[in-house]
């Protein structure tokens, strides 16, 4: 394993950030696990992968801190130690270290690589307060994909499906791009799903026969737009298309079991919208048993598209 240095001068200037992962570490399980994906990726596509811990500011001096240097030295070599154990000693590696909240100190170093990973506790919602913090911060305001891992995701022996979330708005044609990229790179196949949610009161949880027809032609309009440029761009990707009446976070955990990555799109209609994450967006990032990953369209793109909030 080639480590450039602990020092964030090191961190920034020894890898191509359009080559670079960069993964938020604490030396949790969590954390440990987005090393672990992170590393994968980092192998598969001839990456480097940069750790960054960051750690609170003392106001007041304590005798034994359990935060600081010394213990970011403690992560780095048990995260280091787990990508030896794992197989990935030849993976080129730096570190950064940095006293701050740790959200700003991820979205700042993530903006500098490819793409931003960070772990996802499995504890209940009262005590994610990190996930709240970190995770959901990262997800939201980070301009390269991010993706969220979860504690309980464990690798495959070959690459699985890629699972892309389509909501039909032009926002998110890089999510649709960045699916596409992946499985052609993976050999594996895109499973698209669309969420359609009843109106309230409706009275079944499927269409009526009466209204089946407006459905599905509504949803063929919504694959044909999304997907068809990519189709023709990646003509020897095999393509699933699926409608789940159900809503968006329901919708994709149905087709998950045959994928390892979900990908959505960060801003745009239906599943996400404006400058934050909308509640189905976040309820994906916090439910889905694989890693999700959230990718923002260029701001250049998001001028051309007002946003309104779900």
């Amino acid at each position: 394993m080639t480590n450039t240095g602990d020092r964030e001068e090191a961190g920034r200037t020894r890898s191509d950030p359009e080559r670079t992962i960069v993964v938020g570490v604490d030396g949790s399980p969590a954390a440990l696990n987005a090393t672990h994906w992170a590393a994968r990726e980092a192998q598969a596509h001839g990456d480097a992968l940069r750790l960054v811990h960051a750690y609170p500011i003392q106001v007041y001096p304590v005798p034994h801190p359990v935060s600081g240097p010394d213990h970011a030295a403690n992560v780095f070599r048990m995260t280091e130690d787990l990508l030896a154990a794992r197989g990935y000693g030849d993976l080129e590696v730096s570190t950064v270290t940095e006293e701050g909240p740790a959200p700003q100190a991820l979205l700042r170093h993530g903006s500098e690589g490819r793409m931003l990973v960070v772990g996802r506790s499995t504890q209940p919602p009262l005590a994610t307060l990190f996930l709240g913090s970190t995770a959901t911060a990262s997800a939201t305001h980070a301009h390269v994909p991010v993706t969220v891992v979860p504690t309980e995701w464990e690798p495959g022996n070959t690459p699985a499906d890629v699972l892309l979330g389509v909501d039909g708005s032009k926002r998110s044609r890089s999510a649709v791009e960045y699916a596409f990229a992946l499985a052609a790179a993976r050999g594996t196949r895109v499973i698209a799903v669309h969420a359609v949610e009843l109106p309230y009161g409706y009275p079944q949880a499927k269409p009526l026969r009466s209204d089946e027809t407006v459905f599905e032609e509504y949803s063929s309009k919504v694959f044909s737009t999304a997907l068809d440029a990519q189709r023709r761009a990646h003509p020897d990707v095999e393509v699933t298309t699926a409608v789940e009446y159900a809503n968006p976070s329901n919708a994709l955990a149905k087709h998950v079991e045959s994928a390892d990555v979900a990908v959505i799109g960060g801003r745009g209609h239906g599943v996400i919208t404006g400058l934050l994450l909308g509640s189905a967006a976040r309820s994906l990032l916090h439910r889905l048993p694989c890693p999700v990953t959230v990718v923002h369209e260029p701001r250049e793109a998001r001028k051309e598209e007002p946003a309104t909030d779900s």
